[in-house]
């Protein structure tokens, strides 16, 4: 029949088993279920109302939102100044 002597099935792995950076779970994912529980809980804690003024703007909304929409604005904020400062660099 076939002489299996070398062990490799079709795409080429030897049959071991495949051995990961460690035997737990890894530090990135223990990270971001931290990451997840801590934005529930700030969620629930801070689902209260509250009016938010900017410029002639009003809006009664509740705090995490504004938290939330100050963070996304910051994000976009960094990569406008990011793109700004490669092109500025590119010219020198």
């Amino acid at each position: 029949m076939h002489d299996h002597s070398d062990h490799h099935d079709e795409v080429g792995n030897s049959g071991q088993d495949f051995k990961g950076r460690g035997d737990g779970v890894s530090p990135t994912l223990i990270g971001l279920i931290v990451l997840a529980v801590a934005t529930v809980v700030f969620i629930v804690q801070n689902g209260d109302r509250s009016e938010v003024r900017f410029l002639f703007l009003e809006l009664k909304t509740r705090v995490w939102v504004g938290v939330a929409i100050a963070l996304v604005l910051g994000a976009v904020l960094d990569r406008l100044f990011s793109i700004w400062w490669r092109r500025r660099k590119g010219r020198e």
